[in-house]
């Protein structure tokens, strides 16, 4: 089992306990009728500590919207499906030890029955390999024996005090079974003080905040992420800081509170909870039945209620947008915990080059008439196809102009494309996007062996994916991705082929499961007018309808611009100097 797949249960995890991944969905569903029928856990006395009883009444009710919305809307989308084949799934177990207490009041406490203060949770996801879907047991999920509690998402959940090791049963209705033993975190973690408090510390987020720990002599690898609970729309999630390395002493600086995961500016801090974690894969012991191997991802937690005065004003990113020549550009920058600052970026490799585009446009409208009758108009226009040489001798000039302008612009090393494309998990990657083709009609040709990495997966393949084991194996820590392409449209009765570069550049995993990247963006040419039967030979289509050296002249102002736009914001070099230290 790849260790993507253990990152992606805590993706899945976090998707209930991070606000970024909820929020926007939840939004939608308040003030839907829950038709769903839901067990919900036993109520507790709520306390005044953490938010108080209308925080845990709003954090419920919502949990049990979110339930049921999220059901109707998995189902109705093919989302979930169910198996009773085991060798089709991706096994996804988590387990997570001395969870936060009650009175934190996160909504998470409530989409899983049986929450345990100090206990341990185990959570268990099983992805299609065939596609977007979650995918339910047909049969039995046991921890210790005992039948797993299900979301109606088809995750599988179990709580218990202590933190002995858990046996997992998995029984299918046609007979095959699995089990194996998970065990508690290994890597440690004890939060001693907040800024000097051992209780109720104040965090003032426009300042340096120092976090304390015990030793952690243990693991000198494993980071510790820092979170933060907030309130939006009254719901009380949690929202990632950043990761530091394991040290008995990291200090927060002011621009990682201004870039938290998901935070936006209506975000409360009332009744704040500071959580701290470490996590990583561990493999199962005890396996038997149909699956040889199981690896699970394990998590530690500590915390410490605090109080926050005021917050900051958060970072959302930056763009850069502008235009050389004819050619217009826009390039963006997620925030600071997302993506990298570009004084990171040592090696650089290239994943994906391609040209593609379509060559052939048809489109005929049918309307009434006045007075009686249907009346038909069609539009039709048609692209020469050229040979894959003639894309190959185009992808080489705008190869070496692109990797030129990023070797100089960001004083990178780029290296060979042959030791990207030689590596044997890249040959065995497998591409969603589309074939590679050159007909008539269409045409798709990637540049000296690479993939198109750009379709949508199955949820097996995402998580830690393959472009960031591909960092790890060709000791690089950025990679390109770009698409050269033709988009044939009309305007009134005149058809035109307009060129565009779509690029992004990757960073790698943080955390063991949140992706970065350093840039995204696009620079977009002039569309060239299709005359009838007027000839367009290979001169042509790179000097005229591409406009070659007119685009690579955009790329370059477009990575001039967003530079200095990064050093300007500041943020960026102080999240990942904090991050690296």
């Amino acid at each position: 089992m790849n260790k993507k797949i253990i990152a992606l249960a805590f993706v899945i995890i976090g998707f209930f306990f991070n606000s970024s991944s909820q929020l926007g969905k939840l939004k939608g569903f308040i003030g839907k009728k829950d038709t769903t029928k839901i067990q919900e856990p036993k109520e507790d006395t709520p306390k005044k500590e953490g938010g108080g009883f209308g925080a845990g009444l709003i954090n419920k009710a919502l949990s049990k919207v979110s339930k049921a919305a999220f059901a109707v809307g998995a189902g109705a989308t093919g989302l979930i499906t169910s198996t009773d084949d085991l060798t089709t799934v991706a096994f996804a177990p988590g387990l997570m030890q001395n969870l936060h207490p009650r009175e934190v009041q996160e909504i998470g406490q409530d989409f899983f029955n049986g929450w345990e203060p100090g206990g341990t949770g185990i959570i268990i996801m099983f992805a299609s390999k065939e596609g977007i879907k979650i995918t339910k047991i047909n049969g039995e999920v046991k921890i210790d024996g005992v039948k797993a509690n299900t979301t109606p998402l088809g995750i599988y959940s179990s709580f218990a005090k202590g933190n002995q090791p858990k046996k997992v049963e998995i029984i299918t209705k046609s007979g095959q079974n699995s089990s194996f033993t998970i065990h508690p975190p290994t890597q440690k973690v004890k939060l001693l003080s907040i800024n000097g408090q051992t209780k109720n510390a104040v965090l003032d987020m426009n300042k340096d905040v120092v976090l304390e720990f015990a030793e952690m002599p243990e693991d000198t690898k494993t980071p510790i992420m820092v979170q933060l609970t907030g309130n939006t729309i009254g719901i009380k999630t949690l929202y990632t800081v950043g990761w530091f390395a394991p040290k008995t002493k990291i200090v927060i600086p002011p621009a990682m509170f201004r870039n938290m995961y998901g935070a936006e500016s209506n975000i409360g801090f009332e009744g704040c909870y500071l959580q701290v974690s470490r996590s990583k894969s561990e493999k199962a012991s005890q396996v038997s039945g149909i699956i040889a191997e199981i690896e699970y991802g394990t998590m530690i937690n500590d915390g410490m209620f605090v109080n926050v005065p005021n917050k900051p004003n958060f970072n959302k990113g930056i763009e850069a947008k502008g235009k050389e020549g004819e050619v217009n550009y826009v390039v963006n920058k997620k925030i600071a915990a997302s993506s990298v600052n570009f004084g990171s970026m040592k090696n650089l490799g290239v994943l994906a080059f391609a040209a593609k585009g379509s060559t052939s446009y048809y489109d005929s409208k049918t309307k009434y008439v006045i007075g009686g009758g249907y009346e038909t108009t069609s539009k039709m226009a048609t692209f020469p196809q050229f040979s894959n040489e003639v894309w190959d001798n185009i992808l080489a000039k705008l190869y070496l102009q692109i990797t030129d302008i990023l070797a100089k612009e960001f004083n990178v090393n780029v290296v060979d494309v042959e030791k990207i494309t030689n590596l044997a998990i890249y040959k065995t990657a497998r591409s969603y996007d589309t074939p590679e083709t050159n007909t008539k009609s269409e045409f798709f040709v990637n540049y000296k062996n690479t993939k198109s990495l750009n379709g949508l997966r199955p949820f097996a393949e995402m998580g830690s994916s393959l472009e960031h084991k591909v960092m790890e194996e060709a000791n690089v820590n950025s990679l390109l991705k770009l698409t050269l392409n033709l988009k044939m449209s009309f305007e009134g009765s005149v058809a035109s082929m307009t060129p565009s570069l779509d690029f992004e550049i990757l960073g790698p995993v943080v955390g063991s499961m949140y992706p970065t990247n350093y840039l995204s963006g696009s620079v977009t040419g002039e569309g060239y007018p299709i005359k009838n039967k007027a000839k367009i030979d290979a001169n042509t289509l790179e000097n005229n309808v591409l406009g070659l050296n007119s685009l690579t002249a955009s790329f370059k102002k477009a990575m001039k611009d967003i530079k200095a736009k990064e050093k300007a914001n500041g943020d960026y070099d102080i999240e990942w100097a904090a991050i690296n230290q």
